[in-house]
């Protein structure tokens, strides 16, 4: 699991706080730049099971998941929303497949949005932020 800084520094700086959920390292960092740049607070996880555990003890505003394997993406959404405090949180998905049966799905229990790989640092920054003027 990797932090950005102490939650409570994001907290009183005012910012959004993203996790990211990859087990890319690069990716990761990717995303964490971008949304940094974009003035977002970010932690992030390597695995379903850090991301869980980071639920349970951070405030996080939105989820942005790149887990390409499809049974833990789908036991990781409903974990999320298993949560109370987390029914409601934005889940977007970063995919590289477009099979329409498995948007539909993972839809279906939770996922608010998906984006398709490969994608631009900017196509992920306006739509965290479409989420954040509606929604978090």
């Amino acid at each position: 699991m990797m932090f950005h800084g102490t939650r409570n520094e994001g907290s009183v700086m005012g910012m959004k706080t993203v996790l990211i959920v990859d087990k890319s390292t690069a990716m990761r960092q990717l995303l964490s730049f971008a949304l940094k740049d974009a003035g977002y607070w970010v932690v992030s996880a390597a695995s379903r099971e850090d991301a869980v555990d980071t639920l349970d003890g951070t405030k996080i505003e939105m989820v942005i998941s790149g887990l390409n394997e499809n049974k833990e993406e789908m036991a990781f959404i409903r974990e999320v929303r298993s949560k109370a405090e987390y029914r409601l949180t934005p889940i977007v998905i970063l995919t590289a497949d477009s099979r329409e049966r498995r948007s539909h799905r993972a839809t279906k229990i939770g996922a608010s949005a998906f984006i398709m790989k490969p994608f631009t640092p900017k196509q992920l920054v306006d739509v965290v932020r479409q989420f954040s003027r509606s929604s978090f």
